[in-house]
């Protein structure tokens, strides 16, 4: 296997996980839990936007990428992705700084970015 599918295949697995913490952070939330809510959403935000930051730094290193899937697939993946930065860092920043009508209005629009990008990530490369 190539370099690039092993940081694929990390990636793939971390934001699965970081799936899993933002349910459960969620259901913090709705349970009462705030600072646990904080606490685990940072963690996966973080760690996500860490994520894209290397994919970015891999690509500059020259690894390719564009073998591993077709361009339409790409495209596709993309139109989840992309979106997805600006409003996870808006989630991020407007949960930190307690501006929590605009938090949970992003947070809502940023679902199903997620869900697209973490689907399409799995099913496509």
């Amino acid at each position: 296997m190539s370099q690039e599918v092993y940081y694929l295949r990390f990636v793939q697995i971390v934001v699965s996980i970081n799936t899993l913490v933002f349910i459960i952070g969620i259901m913090a939330v709705f349970k009462g839990n705030l600072v646990l809510h904080k606490r685990l959403n940072f963690i996966a935000a973080s760690t996500t936007l860490l994520g894209v930051v290397g994919l970015v730094v891999t690509v500059f290193m020259g690894f390719d990428y564009a073998p591993l899937t077709t361009p339409t697939r790409m495209l596709i993946h993309r139109c989840f992705s992309t979106p997805l930065l600006p409003i996870l860092i808006t989630v991020l920043w407007t949960g930190l700084a307690n501006k929590k009508k605009v938090h949970k209005f992003a947070a809502k629009i940023m679902i199903p970015f997620w869900f697209g990008t973490l689907i399409t990530g799995w099913w496509f490369f």
